[in-house]
């Protein structure tokens, strides 16, 4: 059972996991570093799982670039029933990074079947609710690129199917609606030299 902490409010400087999954994912790892050595003090051996567990994820994850197959077991041992979504999030960030196919594609398939996780936790009073709601999208195409990648062309198909369906009339410019796009044009060029 998971212990939800009444926590001081954290400074803007400081930021928070969320803020260090952010920096993270747009490419700036010095501002990560910066939001993790300021949560350390606060957050490692913090005795709330809401607390501790998100900042353990970000740390592993911050490690990704270094040494992918590190994190990757770094992460591997936060993963349990209790875990947050975004630890399997990053995770598959982890796994992809590895070259880890296999397990990457069972942990998207995992987050995409988990899409109402994603909502529901409530972690940082629903903070990370709309970052996991990109992510499980995230995670579909990432699904089905590497259902692709491994061949298996009418899964890909429908997991942007799907994911197109549950878009309709959302913004198709998004970047995550550009990578549907080229997917989906992969998987019609490879159709055609059949």
């Amino acid at each position: 059972m998971r212990h939800f902490a009444v926590s001081r409010p954290e400074k803007a400087s400081e930021g928070g996991p969320g803020a260090t999954r952010l920096a993270l994912r747009n490419g700036a790892p010095a501002d990560a570093q910066r939001a993790l050595s300021a949560l350390a003090p606060h957050a490692a051996t913090n005795g709330y799982f809401s607390i501790r567990e998100p900042y353990q994820t970000a740390l592993c994850e911050a490690g990704i670039a270094k040494d992918a197959k590190e994190a990757v077991r770094c992460l591997e041992a936060l993963v349990s029933d209790d875990a947050y979504y975004p630890t399997r999030v990053a995770l598959l960030r982890a796994y992809r990074a590895a070259g880890d196919d296999a397990n990457a594609l069972a942990t998207a398939h995992w987050l995409v079947e988990h899409r109402g996780r994603a909502v529901a936790e409530y972690l940082g009073e629903f903070a990370a609710q709309v970052p996991n709601l990109i992510a499980a999208d995230e995670a579909a195409v990432d699904a089905a690129e590497l259902e692709q990648k491994a061949g298996h062309a009418d899964a890909a198909k429908k997991l942007v199917g799907d994911l197109e369906a549950a878009w309709s009339g959302a913004d198709r410019d998004a970047p995550l609606a550009r990578r549907m796009r080229a997917l989906d044009d992969r998987s019609g060029a490879e159709q055609k030299k059949r």
